[in-house]
Order: structure tokens, then C-alpha cells, then sequence
């Protein structure tokens, strides 16, 4: 850890006195404040939007910022790689619902600046993946036959959420309760809040983003009714809840697992967490439909208006 301490004492004069380094950052701790010096990868166009937006965040003292190195630039270049210090003005635990609530009340009023940041346009997002997923069928036949055998089933389910999505579209109206905020592109109920504020986990999007992937989790690591019924209440427009519902349709879960399977980065065998839990899933979807029809009116999936489920 000697070459890190130097380059902080170089670029920030931070002298640390222990570092733990993690898979693409270093973590450390300076008179109980916690700093996290992140290995930026990725877009650049998205990173410098990041950025950008945490920047702006600070009137709302969000619980994050970036430091400025001192020759006056977010970015430190350290062994050819690009570094950014993040210090965070919390103290660490795992999430709560009321997280969700706090960050989902961050609304922003401009958004020219952040056209690589919008993750709104659902439609369009959507319908690329499905067609990235056909494309490779005849890639993963022999070579991974549990994905072949079941990416039918979810893409049907994703197409559902497209169809629903245009109901939404065409139906239901906007309100200002429906503006965009700050979202994740993936929340996790095991995340805790330095993963929650880390500027380079952010996106914007409806907070229907990241209440549907929470509930998702939910439903996979073990769920009460009554966390269920507490995150349905963030949903604070009729708008929201519908794109929750679609949102629950969208089976990004089975997606993402087999994109880390497809790059080596998990084995086959762990899409069977998923494949063993496809009709529990279903009841979990009819469960929170009914739920969500007791708020208001909710645009009617065929699929899910059977008395009796299984």
C-alpha cells in the first residue's frame, strides 16, 4: 500500500494510516470520515455525466462528494489507471426503506446535461436488449443449453412489460410527482450506503426504478407484507405504480444473470436459482398486482386477473 499512500499524499496530501483495498477501489479513513479512492471504468461520456451531477448534488448535501485533487481535477492518473476520491459524510449500515424515500425526493430541474445518465426511455431500452438476447440464440444453444431452454420464457415476460409499458404510455397521465430522479442501475436490499451513494452507481430515472428492482429483491432474499406494503407507498402517483408493475414484469434478474454468465463471470448453474423459483415468482407478481389494484384504478394484465393463481 506504500505506491497508493504516496500518490494520496501527492494529489489530495491525505496521509491514511491503514487502506483496505477492495476489487476497484481503496477504502480508508481520515478523523472518522471515510474515503473511497474508485478505479473509474466505463463509459466515459456517462462517467464525466456522473461527475457532473454529484457536483451538482451538493445543494441538496448529498451524502457523497467528489474531491478535487490539487491541481484543481476530479480524475488522479495513478500506474496509467484513472482514479476519483469520493468522500462520504455518513455512517455505514445496511439501507433502509426510508433510503428509498430520501433519494427518491432528489428531484432535479435540469436535464440537458445528463443525456448519457437518462434511463427513462424504458421502451427503447427494453426492446434492444430483447433483440441483443435473439440475436445470440443460436450462440448459446449447445454451449449453454440452460440458458437456451429457458430464454423464451423471459423474453416473453419481457415483452408483456413492453406491451404494458405502451398501455401506460397511452393511458395513464403524468403529474409532477412523475419527474425524473436520482435512481441505481442496480439496488440491491443487501447494499449498504456507501454502494447507495457511490456517485458512479447513479442514474436518473422514476423512482418506480429502483422500488421495483428492491421488490424484486425482496422476493429473492426473503420478504415480509409488511416491507412490501411500505415501498408500494413511495409509489405516490398513479403513473409510478404502473410503471412498478411493469417494471416487476421486466425480468431483469434472469438478464442480468445470464450476461455474467455469457462473460465468465459466474457458472451456468447459477441461473437455477432463478429457473427453480419461475412460478413462485408468478404468485409473487399476482401478490403485488392485487395489492397495487387496491390503490387505484390499474391498467388490467390479463395474465394476472385469475381468482385462483395455481
Amino acid at each position: 500500500m506504500i505506491k497508493i499512500k504516496n500518490f494520496l499524499s501527492y494529489y489530495y496530501h491525505l496521509y491514511p494510516l491503514e487502506i483496505i483495498k477492495g476489487s476497484k477501489y481503496y477504502k480508508f479513513c481520515i478523523d472518522d470520515k471515510i474515503y473511497l479512492l474508485y478505479l473509474v471504468s466505463g463509459v466515459q461520456n456517462e462517467i464525466n455525466e456522473q461527475i457532473l451531477l454529484n457536483k451538482n448534488l451538493e445543494v441538496y448535501n448529498f451524502p457523497s462528494k467528489i474531491v478535487i485533487n490539487d491541481f484543481g481535477k476530479e480524475y488522479s492518473l495513478i500506474d496509467g489507471k484513472w482514479y476519483v476520491l469520493v468522500l462520504y459524510n455518513v455512517i455505514n449500515r445496511r439501507i433502509y426503506i426510508s433510503d428509498l424515500v430520501k433519494i427518491g425526493n432528489n428531484y432535479l430541474k435540469q436535464y440537458i446535461n445528463y443525456r448519457n445518465l437518462d434511463k427513462s426511455d424504458w421502451y427503447v431500452l427494453w426492446c434492444k436488449k430483447i433483440d441483443y438476447f435473439e440475436y445470440q440464440k443460436g450462440y448459446i444453444r449447445n454451449k449453454y443449453p440452460l440458458l437456451y431452454n429457458s430464454l423464451d420464457y423471459f423474453i416473453g415476460y419481457a415483452e408483456t412489460a413492453i406491451s404494458y409499458l405502451n398501455e401506460i404510455n397511452k393511458n395513464i397521465k403524468k403529474s409532477f410527482l412523475d419527474n425524473l430522479t436520482i435512481c441505481h442501475k442496480r439496488l440491491h436490499i443487501n447494499c449498504e450506503l456507501l454502494d447507495f451513494y457511490n456517485p458512479f452507481s447513479l442514474v436518473l430515472d422514476y423512482k418506480a426504478r429502483d422500488i421495483s428492482e428492491y421488490l424484486k429483491n425482496l422476493f429473492f432474499y426473503g420478504y415480509y407484507d409488511e416491507q412490501v406494503k411500505k415501498i408500494l407507498l413511495i409509489c405516490n402517483s398513479s403513473y409510478q405504480r404502473h410503471l412498478v408493475m411493469a417494471r416487476l414484469m421486466f425480468p431483469s434478474f434472469y438478464f442480468d444473470c445470464y450476461e455474467n454468465i455469457i462473460n465468465g463471470i459466474v457458472s451456468e448453474s447459477e441461473i437455477l436459482q432463478i429457473l427453480d423459483k419461475i412460478k413462485d415468482y408468478e404468485d409473487f407478481l399476482f401478490y403485488l398486482y392485487n395489492l397495487l389494484k387496491e390503490t387505484d384504478f390499474l391498467i388490467q394484465i390479463d395474465f394476472l386477473e385469475k381468482t385462483n393463481f395455481h
